[in-house]
């Protein structure tokens, strides 16, 4: 242990012994596990330093009451109300695995792969960052000690050892409130995927529209701004557009100027032609005596690869499929 604290830090090393681990249970415990949360310590570190640096007068401050005006507000102060239930719950059962893995992801993912982003983008923030940051800290604190302290000594609020638990946060998160930014999460995962599937550089200029999003209307530029979509209407866009289902709506994604729909086509044809063939050789080896006389252990193995190859075809064939004709 003082080996990894020396290289990782006490609080990798203890979050290590912690998540993904069951009371009762041997762990498999692994250098590259105690860096792997080593980076998210570091993770923690980074929101809170950008946050703290964003916020008016560059410091942190106690925010007793927020007042959400945005969907986006609405949604992470409602799913941070109910992470703070689930985590205090699971501490008392003592299931401190999940209640970090909880934690973690709520951090990770809610607070600062999707709010931090579109808090960037709609602007005026601080009273939310700081009232969740404070109290998220304070969550973490059982967990990360010594790198929660640490932040926390910008709120000149005492010590986080002695602070009281946070009971205090009862934000209601709607149905239609939780579908609408689902729908949202959605589509800018679409576009994304649309670029990736396509090789559409981030840097390229692109259009799309949306059918049946009126209700989204408000968070058209929070979707233009995450996907780099330079226009974004409601609309059903043009013959050249890529059209996909996400979010409740339909996606179309102009391609003019971006791609080749005749080149396009010809490459797609020839993977799917291609892996298929892989495809049928694969279940046509399973089906004869392979399956009778080769090891467990290799069987298992090429039924994986087969079930890659399916995954892969039918990911081609949708490609394919949504491809403009002109």
């Amino acid at each position: 242990p003082l080996d990894m604290i020396e290289k990782y830090g006490a609080d990798a090393t203890r979050l290590s012994l912690v998540l993904g681990n069951t009371p009762g249970n041997d762990l498999k415990l692994s250098e590259e596990k105690i860096a792997g949360f080593r980076n998210f310590t570091n993770k923690l570190w980074n929101i809170s330093r950008f946050i703290l640096s964003k916020v008016e007068g560059g410091e942190g401050r106690s925010v007793e009451r927020v007042e959400p005006k945005t969907l986006a507000d609405r949604w992470i102060l409602g799913r941070f109300s109910e992470v703070v239930e689930k985590v205090t719950k699971l501490q008392e059962d003592y299931d401190l695995s999940m209640a970090g893995e909880t934690l973690r992801e709520f951090t990770w993912n809610e607070f600062a792969d999707w709010y931090l982003e579109i808090a960037k983008i709609e602007g005026e923030k601080d009273e939310i960052l700081l009232y969740i940051l404070e109290r998220l800290l304070i969550l973490w604190h059982p967990f990360m000690p010594f790198v929660t302290e640490e932040i926390y000594k910008n709120f000149n609020n005492g010590l986080i050892i002695v602070a009281p638990w946070p009971k205090d946060v009862r934000f209601d998160l709607s149905d239609a409130e939780r579908k609408q930014f689902t729908a949202v999460q959605e589509i800018v995962a679409a576009i994304r995927n649309v670029r990736a599937e396509y090789k559409i550089a981030p840097k390229e200029k692109i259009q799309a529209s949306l059918t049946g999003a009126e209700h989204l209307k408000d968070e058209l530029k929070i979707i233009a701004e995450l996907t780099k979509v330079d226009v974004l209407n409601l609309g059903e866009g043009d013959a050249s557009s890529v059209k996909v289902a996400a979010g409740g709506v339909t996606l179309a994604v102009s391609l003019a100027g971006l791609v080749d729909a005749g080149k396009e086509r010809a490459r797609l044809t020839k993977e799917i032609e291609s892996t298929e063939k892989y495809v049928n050789s694969v279940k046509a080896k399973l089906a004869g005596d392979f399956s009778k006389n080769a090891p467990e252990k290799v069987v298992t193995a090429e039924k994986g690869k087969l079930e890659e190859a399916e995954k892969k075809l039918e990911t081609l064939k949708s490609q394919i499929a949504f491809l403009p004709e002109a």
